[in-house]
């Protein structure tokens, strides 16, 4: 399914310019017409649609392992990333043997929510948009991708609680422009916001704001899982508002460290009572490293048996680092089933 905003205009842009010159129309065979049609469906995914049965994700910091892209910022605790190739992280977009995507889905981290509200232009960004999130996005035109707000960097109690004071100025006129981003980039929202103390009356809004102005997905971070941890209030509302079909689904994240346990990692999920709505996660490097000892296909065993929304890892790129995932991109092409 592709979005009114991203294709119709180049459908007709193009059409256009193939059908008309400047004195005459020229007829083309259809077989063309119809190649062109068909190519911009391809090259145009919109997350816009029904959600996909099966999600299959990764949260992506970019090639650089930097979650801001070019943006200033301070990380608390965090330690400064590793140096990456774009490389390094190819295996994303092309899997081995056959070249397609590993994952349907791909999350790119973080938008800054001040940014956006105030629509900040500058070597870095464009209206409150990383310029190098708009590059590694064009090169993720085959999977359905989404920019995530806030994160540890932008929207978390300990270090800046931008998400939860950029919905206190304008919840409204942050949605809205939510929403535009999300048009004229052709993404998804992905809320991760990091703080149990933001006002969810006010996050409603926003959230009711960008349903208002697009039709593209939205997603909602949450703890592993669905109560008592730091985030519980979070969770309770991601819930209330996937139940009432304001949210396209829940990320479920990691849990506190990575473990090479499968009773470990799936410990918190059943805690969940709208599993056909949640995307739970996993540590990538352990699922890049332990597919021979059936750790792996253990874990996606459990989410399809207990009918997950899907599995997304974390992360690729970044704090916890996957590169050139063989065991996940042959445990993707079986979940998806392509």
């Amino acid at each position: 399914s592709t979005s009114s905003e991203g294709f119709l205009p180049k459908l007709v842009f193009i059409l256009r310019h193939l059908l008309l010159s400047d004195t005459m129309m020229i007829v083309l065979p259809l077989s063309l017409v119809l190649a062109v049609v068909c190519s911009l469906v391809q090259g145009d995914l919109s997350p816009s649609g029904p959600i996909p049965s099966r999600v299959f994700m990764t949260w992506y910091a970019g090639p650089d392992g930097s979650t801001n892209w070019g943006e200033a910022t301070v990380y608390g605790g965090y330690s400064a990333p590793i140096a990456t190739s774009e490389k390094d992280v190819d295996w994303i977009n092309h899997r081995v043997p056959d070249g397609k995507p590993t994952f349907n889905v791909v999350s790119l981290s973080f938008i800054n929510p001040f940014n956006l509200l105030n629509q900040r232009t500058d070597a870095a960004s464009t209206n409150g948009v990383p310029n190098a999130m708009v590059a590694e996005r064009k090169n993720l035109n085959n999977s359905y991708v989404f920019f995530s707000m806030g994160g540890v960097g932008w929207a978390s109690e300990s270090y800046h609680p931008y998400f939860k004071q950029a919905v206190a100025q304008n919840a409204t006129l942050l949605g809205q422009l939510a929403a535009k981003m999300a048009n004229d980039y052709n993404v998804g929202i992905e809320i991760d916001n990091e703080d149990d103390t933001i006002d969810f009356v006010q996050l409603e809004a926003f959230i009711d704001s960008y349903r208002a102005h697009t039709n593209n997905w939205i997603t909602m971070d949450t703890d592993a899982a669905q109560a008592g941890w730091s985030l519980s209030l979070t969770a309770a509302n991601a819930v209330k508002f996937v139940q009432a079909g304001k949210l396209s689904w829940i990320n479920a994240m990691v849990s506190n460290y990575p473990d090479t346990l499968q009773d470990y990692t799936t410990k918190y999920w059943p805690t969940w009572t709208v599993k056909d709505h949640v995307v739970v996660s996993e540590w990538i490097q352990y699922s890049c490293t332990k597919d021979a000892t059936g750790f792996l296909p253990g874990i996606i065993e459990y989410v399809e048996q207990n009918s997950f929304r899907g599995i997304s890892f974390w992360a690729s790129g970044g704090y916890g680092y996957g590169f050139n995932c063989t065991f996940i991109e042959a445990q993707g092409a079986k979940f998806l089933g392509n």
